[in-house]
């Protein structure tokens, strides 16, 4: 039940036999719940559906046939003229990301939003020109995770060394968020 996010379960099994196991468990144990099971979205390419269209999962797409995942920018395309903190504030908003994969990309604007109180002006006032000129460049920028894209599996079975390297910076204005 810990791999459960409200109706979508994300787990790796190994090979298809565990897979069809799997499954058969699963439909039996939530069926004692009247919880109906239907829909599976799998890499197994014997038992795939027919498409082979990215599946929304948690914010992110998955794509089944390379087993990775990575985020849509269009849905932050913006297009209305004013730029208002408000207007900020609902495009960084549109960044759907429960794992926090995307979490160091949507820094810039948030900061800029924390740098506006600064400004003492309401929420559909029009942003400064360097804020939106800011503002601006990450929209281009952030056009770049469409080439991000991140292995849905581990496979840890596999992995014979294992490391972690931390990088950080000591910055005043990422202390508070």
């Amino acid at each position: 039940m810990k791999s459960f996010y409200i109706d979508n379960r994300v787990t790796s099994i190994s090979n298809e036999d565990i897979l069809n196991r799997f499954i058969e468990e699963s439909k039996h144990i939530l069926a004692t719940t009247c919880f109906d099971l239907r829909g599976w979205e799998h890499t197994s390419s014997k038992i795939r559906r027919d498409s082979s269209a990215p599946i929304p999962v948690l914010g992110l797409l998955w794509n089944t046939d390379e087993d990775n995942i990575f985020f849509d920018t269009t849905v932050l395309k913006y297009s209305s003229l004013d730029l208002t903190r408000r207007n900020v504030l609902s495009t960084v908003h549109k960044i759907f990301d429960p794992i926090d994969v995307l979490s160091p990309a949507a820094l810039i604007p948030k900061l800029l939003i924390q740098r506006s109180w600064n400004l003492k002006i309401g929420w559909d006032t029009v942003l400064p020109d360097d804020y939106q000129r800011e503002f601006s460049s990450w929209l281009r920028d952030v056009d770049c995770l469409l080439n991000v894209n991140i292995a849905r599996s581990l496979n840890i079975d596999k992995i014979h060394g294992l490391s972690l390297h931390l990088f950080g910076m000591r910055a005043k204005m990422l202390i508070v968020l």
